[in-house]
């Protein structure tokens, strides 16, 4: 609830995960929070929907692996309805051909799956997964760390570590590829994984980062992998709700905000949509830049080169996904 001068110490804009995090810090830190959320539930793109009779689906988000470890401890989320495994197989490639290639969670699995189609490919896979391993022990820390200038980033890849930065930033995912497989099934299956959540092709440099950043998460303690919510993506948000209320933070759905409120420079609370106005020493907004800056912050006086690069900002994607009821599972052969 509101503190005793009528304020909140944050608002948070969004109840997306993101905000959520964020609200169960701080209410775990003794601050008054309030989330306000547009939509009729909580989750943003990681929610659970069921639109028709029988079929409840997450509508965006799919599957788990970047939710830090830190964050589920320490927000006992657990303790509040989430509960994931990791999936196994990881990813299933059918081809034209007739062939297939099961990734799965056991590397030596994966290994011998591979060798029905390259024998060199299955001894090169190991290696190519140890690329991404060292990626990770070199980058993950960065992830709970105010992040470094790109010189300091370039510093912690030192000796033979200088060609995984080389790779990183500079090289595209299909020329990679073709360094450690001689199978077009292996370069095929692997391709699209450098092009997740971007408008991006295999070959765009920087392509190689996008895949180990969708390699460096985890599933209870093991690195690398995906896993699935039981229940549904729905109940992670569901779960860092209920920790946040749990520990005095209010979430109002239904509550659009509209504008950002700013005096001399400095937020100071939100107007919502209907009219009503909240005051609070901090505000945080979940939402996305562009609505951020130039929608609720419109009346703000913002430097212009920033906004200018705000609205410059590209989120195009070259990604969908397509959810399908099935009465029976696939045959693909």
């Amino acid at each position: 609830m509101a503190n005793q001068t009528g304020q909140f110490d944050a608002i948070i804009i969004g109840a997306g995960h993101n905000g959520l995090v964020a609200a169960g810090y701080l209410a775990r830190a003794g601050k008054k929070v309030l989330v306000l959320e547009q939509r009729d539930r909580v989750g943003g793109a990681c929610t659970l929907e069921e639109p028709f009779p029988g079929f409840t689906m997450s509508p965006c988000a799919y599957v788990v692996s970047l939710l830090r470890p830190e964050i589920i401890r320490d927000l006992e989320l657990h303790r509040y309805g989430f509960d994931a495994y990791v999936k196994d197989p990881q990813m299933f490639v059918p081809f034209l051909d007739g062939n297939y290639l099961f990734f799965r969670a056991s590397t030596e699995k994966t290994v011998e799956d591979i060798r029905r189609l390259s024998p060199h490919d299955a001894e090169a896979y190991p290696r190519f997964l140890a690329f991404f391993d060292r990626a990770s022990e070199i980058l993950n820390p960065i992830l709970l760390e105010e992040p470094p200038s790109i010189a300091d980033l370039a510093g912690r890849f030192r000796g033979k570590d200088e060609e995984i930065y080389r790779y990183l930033m500079f090289g595209n995912l299909y020329d990679m590829l073709a360094d450690y497989f001689e199978s077009d099934y292996l370069r095929a299956a692997y391709a699209g994984q450098g092009v997740i959540g971007s408008f991006i092709g295999p070959k765009t440099p920087g392509s190689v980062y996008v895949m180990w950043h969708h390699m460096f998460g985890e599933v209870n303690g093991e690195h690398g992998t995906w896993g699935y919510v039981r229940g549904g993506m729905g109940r992670i948000s569901f779960a860092m709700a209920a920790s946040a209320e749990a520990h005095g933070a209010v979430i109002r759905t239904n509550a659009p905000v509209e504008k950002i409120l700013i005096h001399d420079g400095r937020a100071e609370g939100v107007r919502l949509e209907n009219g009503e106005e909240l005051r609070a020493k901090a505000v945080l907004s979940n939402a996305e830049a562009k609505r951020t800056f130039l929608q609720f912050c419109s009346d703000a006086e913002l430097d212009k080169g920033f906004l200018k690069r705000i609205a410059h900002f590209k989120t195009d994607s070259a990604v969908i996904k397509l959810n399908i009821a099935l009465k029976e599972l696939p045959s693909f052969k």
